[in-house]
């Protein structure tokens, strides 16, 4: 990666979150510093040193890759107040960490993922036999995972129970996280298509690594910048139109070549057919999506149809419970 665009990364980061510990959130704004150091640390000694010292650091250094992510997810568990939501949660996310601590050290001690990055050269440190290390460097890796993935589970029960200001940061995070599908494609585009082209894939680590921290530095200082609830819901609604788009472009295109052996033939095919799908697909997309962020508040013809429907089947002693519960499931609100 550009030694540039890695600085530019990391200074961003660092900014962020010394302007979230200015606002009081100590916890998730050392974070974020955090973040920023360890990108900048990772990208500008990337590479493997001929030297013993440097070998020995290489060694040690092998499973450090995680600190590109960590820290972004530990601020996913503790966003907004800068607690876990449980003990639970917290239980989870230790446990989690004790895993990237197994991987760090088992990483270490995989003598033979030395061997293939430094050209079959024996690792400097020898430290234990090497099937104790990949089995504490595999527990590790899952746990890691596990600490990972937890994350978003994380946030979707936070959201659940949230409301007014702290719903709208947790949106916040959630936008910014949509940015790590699209740098995924980016990576895989530039390494697949693009025969590893060094621009996109610095693009790519660059909104992986910028997105998040920016989005999280709003969540706490400007989180009623605008409606980011409008904002979400159209980059799902775009997001996954593009994405159906384009992959329907491809299938089509390689099995109109494969039948016919004719790739004109399936370019127009294609565009012809997302040209006819792409309005009824947003118009489907955008009032399903919309609909999960916002309700029925856009359709208020189909709110009254629930809410009769409801209250026909209800008993006359709950009606009143049975309308404020279909108001607040209609506008996706939590109390009425």
């Amino acid at each position: 990666m550009n030694p540039a665009v890695a600085l530019g990364v990391a200074a961003v980061s660092v900014l962020a979150g010394l302007l979230v510990l200015r606002a009081g959130q100590r916890r998730i704004g050392w974070l974020l510093v955090a973040h920023g150091v360890c990108f900048g640390a990772l990208f500008l000694t990337s590479g493997t040193s001929t030297s013993q010292s440097g070998m020995v650091l290489d060694q040690v250094a092998a499973g450090t890759w995680v600190f590109i992510f960590l820290w972004l997810v530990l601020v996913a568990y503790l966003l907004p107040d800068g607690h876990s939501l449980s003990p639970g949660w917290r239980r989870r996310m230790l446990i989690g960490l004790v895993g990237v601590a197994a991987f760090l050290v088992g990483s270490a001690g995989d003598a033979d993922g030395f061997r293939e990055t430094h050209g079959g050269t024996d690792p400097p440190l020898a430290l234990v036999p090497v099937p104790g290390f990949t089995i504490l460097g595999s527990a590790g890796l899952a746990l890691t995972v596990f600490l990972f993935f937890g994350a978003m589970f994380a946030v979707r029960a936070r959201l659940r129970r949230s409301s007014g200001d702290a719903r709208l940061q947790l949106l916040w995070l959630v936008w910014g996280a949509t940015s790590l599908p699209l740098a995924l494609v980016l990576a895989w585009v530039g390494h697949f298509a693009l025969d590893d082209d060094a621009l996109v894939i610095a693009v790519a680590l660059a909104l992986a690594g910028v997105a998040l921290p920016v989005t999280i530095g709003i969540a706490i200082l400007r989180y009623r910048l605008f409606d980011i609830q409008l904002v979400l819901s159209r980059t799902v609604t775009y997001g996954v139109l593009v994405t159906a788009e384009l992959s329907l472009y491809a299938l089509l295109l390689f099995g109109v070549e494969r039948l016919l052996d004719s790739s004109t033939a399936g370019g127009v095919l294609a565009v012809s057919l997302i040209a006819v799908a792409a309005q009824p697909a947003y118009s489907i997309l955008r009032r399903r999506i919309e609909r999960w962020v916002y309700g029925y508040r856009a359709d208020p013809a189909a709110a009254l149809r629930r809410l009769g429907a409801s209250l026909e089947s209800t008993d006359p002693l709950r009606v009143v419970d049975t309308i404020t519960a279909s108001v607040a499931d209609a506008l996706k609100v939590h109390r009425v």
